[in-house]
């Protein structure tokens, strides 16, 4: 039994050691990204990069930049959500924010170990930069009022289930109105 345990701990070291080898592996340069000044309220889908936004990025991000596209339930790990601004690909401190340079080189090279692929191939520097103008707005938007906002799932606490793959049930008329009435209210 202890042998299972030494192996299972070696794997998991060694996936966390591969882990921040690839990340600590250089990138080439890129080339300097014209930057994107959007100003705040300005709606992601008004801006030119819209329709790239819409053509590579929505399948995963979805259409209000919240992580929660068609195609998301399927990838692990779950895609980004735009809207919380908290971008783990960047080259600033903790707590400060990306640069667009930094936002740039994700859409171009990509995010390992994630379902995230490089775009650097078939989109020139213009086009980088209209999809960082997109990313940009959607934290600058407000949070939408979207139904089932901030209620938490229905899971009992003691629950020792496995973690499901694909989506989620839906939940019963019932449940989701009780869920709503007890849910603390929104962030602002």
């Amino acid at each position: 039994m202890r042998s299972i345990h030494a192996v299972a701990a070696a794997l998991v070291a060694s996936a966390a050691l591969a882990t921040v080898v690839a990340e600590a592996a250089p990138r080439p340069p890129s080339p300097p990204v014209a930057t994107a000044t959007v100003a705040p309220r300005v709606a992601a889908r008004d801006l030119p990069g819209w329709r790239l936004y819409d053509q590579r990025c929505l399948p995963c991000h979805g259409a209000a930049g919240d992580g929660h596209g068609p195609a998301a339930p399927w990838l692990w790990p779950r895609p980004r959500d735009l809207t919380a601004a908290a971008y783990k690909w960047r080259s600033t401190d903790l707590g400060d924010d990306a640069t667009d340079a930094d936002l740039a080189d994700t859409i171009r090279w990509g995010a390992p170990g994630t379902a995230m692929p490089g775009f650097g191939a078939t989109l020139d520097d213009d086009d980088v930069a209209a999809l960082v103008a997109v990313v940009r707005a959607f934290a600058a938007e407000p949070a939408p009022a979207a139904a089932g906002y901030g209620v938490a799932p229905a899971t009992p606490a003691t629950s020792t289930a496995a973690p499901r793959s694909g989506p989620a049930p839906a939940a019963s008329a019932a449940t989701a109105s009780a869920a709503t009435a007890t849910a603390p209210p929104p962030p602002s």
